[in-house]
């Protein structure tokens, strides 16, 4: 009988979830799993400005971060990538997170699933691929995912480019081989030709080149100067050493300065690397949307009604080490809001 009646009670009055308890309790617990290592400059302000909005709002939480280094393990084979998110989500979701923050396409491939099926909220940031055409976008319920975007402003860079750069019409693209790589590179060229810029800016695309190695970043490097005004530098990460390491972005730098080519790049990285200019999505603007994204959850809005978001956030950096080294003037109409670094 005693049993029936604590049966029927838990019925009407279900005991909360670790996850409710948090949230009741004022100190709720959020994980954020990285796509890319702790020594990244792209995810320590992607985690510093998701701290801060926190701190902004007086939410206390209880903030946990950990590595799925996706390239890595895809590189050791499909199914170790596999094993590897299984093992991650299985540990994350006995922790009883309320929410779950997957940074990046490599993080959200290997792990949107694996969450969703567990009915954990679950958010993405920084995001390049088209989420309508993803695996785990369609297989996964909407109540329980959303986040933002990364979508590269490729109009506005061309516009920057063509008033410091006025003479450019052959436009060469150099990246590296890995997926974020190819998913920026071919949402660039889309764009491109989706909104005509070929013909509203006069330039041309008349080389793209993925290199998966330092030879062929070197070689291809010395064959795309001979055939454009500027080099575009997509993505300057996952590129390998002879013995499978990877080669540091400042390192593929050194060699791009041998030539005297305007360069342009897509993040901060490529500025410290010594290219001319940057229109960038920052890392800071992602980590802000994400947070706010996850605080309006948190307080308690349904994610079905937090709308999926692009980045918002742009930086326009200028490189006047190199615009000295190529004897390049930089417009006084940049002066105001562009910032200016120096790569010496």
């Amino acid at each position: 009988m005693h049993a029936i009646k604590l049966a029927l009670l838990l019925l009407i009055f279900p005991v909360a979830t670790e996850a409710e308890m948090h949230r009741a309790n004022g100190h709720p617990k959020v994980v954020i799993i990285h796509s890319y290592l702790e020594q990244s400059l792209w995810r320590q302000n992607i985690s510093k400005a998701f701290k801060v909005e926190f701190k902004r709002e007086n939410l206390s939480a209880e903030i946990v971060e950990k590595t799925f280094y996706g390239e890595e393990l895809l590189r050791k084979g499909v199914g170790f990538f596999r094993k590897e998110a299984l093992a991650i989500a299985n540990e994350v979701s006995r922790s009883n997170p309320d929410a779950v923050l997957l940074c990046d396409d490599e993080a959200v491939d290997g792990l949107m699933h694996e969450f969703v099926k567990r009915k954990i909220p679950t958010f993405f940031c920084g995001v390049n691929q088209d989420i309508e055409r993803a695996d785990w976008w369609q297989r996964s319920s909407r109540q329980f995912q959303t986040g933002v975007l990364e979508r590269f402003p490729t109009s506005n860079a061309l516009q920057v480019l063509k008033k410091i750069v006025p003479f450019t019409k052959k436009i060469a693209l150099l990246t590296s081989d890995s997926k974020t790589s190819h998913i920026i590179t071919s949402q660039i060229i889309e764009d491109i030709k989706t909104n005509r810029l070929e013909s509203k800016f006069e330039i041309k695309i008349v080389a793209v080149e993925y290199a998966k190695n330092l030879r062929k970043w070197k070689y291809f490097l010395s064959e795309l100067v001979k055939k454009s005004d500027i080099l575009w530098i997509v993505i300057p990460y996952e590129v390998l050493d002879d013995e499978g390491h990877e080669v540091p972005p400042l390192t593929l730098g050194k060699f791009i300065s041998e030539y005297k080519i305007p360069t342009m790049g897509v993040s901060t990285i490529n500025l410290k690397m010594g290219q001319l200019i940057s229109l960038s999505v920052t890392a800071e603007g992602i980590g802000k949307q994400a947070a706010q994204q996850i605080i309006r959850y948190l307080k308690g809005q349904s994610i079905y009604q937090i709308d999926v978001e692009s980045s918002m956030y742009y930086n326009l950096e200028i490189n006047a080490s190199e615009a000295r080294r190529l004897k390049m003037t930089i417009p006084t109409e940049f002066l105001g809001f562009a910032k200016f670094t120096e790569s010496d």
